[in-house]
């Protein structure tokens, strides 16, 4: 997959109304790779990840991967509204470890790659 650097900001913003309550997925316009890649505020205050919840306080995530997905939390807008901020912060690790001789997996190269760059892009956000 070719990445392009202009659309590579590992954060995005959502405003919910005063007394509205939004329970709709929250699309991320960045690529991930797995629900431990992302963080989820509320007005300044992190969520949790929770596969399965209905709790107000968790969130649950679609997609990823390798592409780029959803989140969905229920929020009701505060006095004056809410904010939704969701960002990525891939762990700084290297999955791949390449063989010095043999078959070369070019499929895997790609994905460290990738994976290098969204690290970058998360530690200038």
């Amino acid at each position: 997959m070719t990445i392009a650097l202009s659309a590579n900001t590992p954060r995005i913003s959502y405003t919910v109304n005063e007394g509205v309550t939004r329970t709709d997925p929250y699309p991320t316009v960045f690529v991930f790779f797995d629900s431990s890649d992302l963080n989820v505020f509320v007005d300044g205050v992190a969520r949790t990840f929770d596969a399965s919840t209905a709790n107000t306080t968790k969130f649950t995530v679609t997609g990823g991967n390798g592409s780029t997905g959803s989140v969905t939390t229920s929020v009701t807008g505060a006095t004056g509204g809410s904010t939704v901020v969701i960002t990525r912060a891939i762990p700084l690790s290297r999955t791949t470890d390449f063989p010095s001789s043999g078959a070369f997996e070019v499929a895997k190269l790609n994905t460290e790659l990738d994976q290098f760059l969204y690290m970058f892009a998360d530690n200038k956000d």
